[in-house]
C-alpha cells in the first residue's frame, strides 16, 4: 500500500511538472511557475478539506472521534 501511494506522489508530482514545463515554454516563465504554486495549493487545500469533512461527519453522525475512524481503517485494511 505505501509503495502504491508513493508512485501516485511521484506520478503526480511529475505530471505537475510536465505540465508547468508544457506551460513555461508555450506561455511563459512566470505563467508556468503560477501554474505549478496554483497545483500545490489545490492538493493541500483539497487534502485538507477532506480531513475536515471525514472528521465532521464522523463527529456529527456516527459520534465518534477521529482517533476512533483512524483505528477502524487501520483494522479494516490488514
Amino acid at each position: 500500500m505505501t509503495f502504491l501511494a508513493l508512485a501516485y506522489i511521484a506520478g503526480t508530482f511529475l505530471g505537475s511538472l510536465a505540465g508547468a514545463f508544457f506551460v513555461m515554454t508555450h506561455i511563459g516563465f512566470w505563467v508556468g511557475i503560477g501554474f505549478l504554486i496554483g497545483t500545490t495549493l489545490s492538493v493541500y487545500l483539497s487534502v485538507i478539506f477532506s480531513i475536515i469533512v471525514c472528521n465532521t461527519v464522523s463527529f456529527v453522525f456516527l459520534k465518534i472521534t477521529a482517533q476512533e475512524v483512524v483505528d477502524y481503517l487501520n483494522e479494516i485494511s490488514t
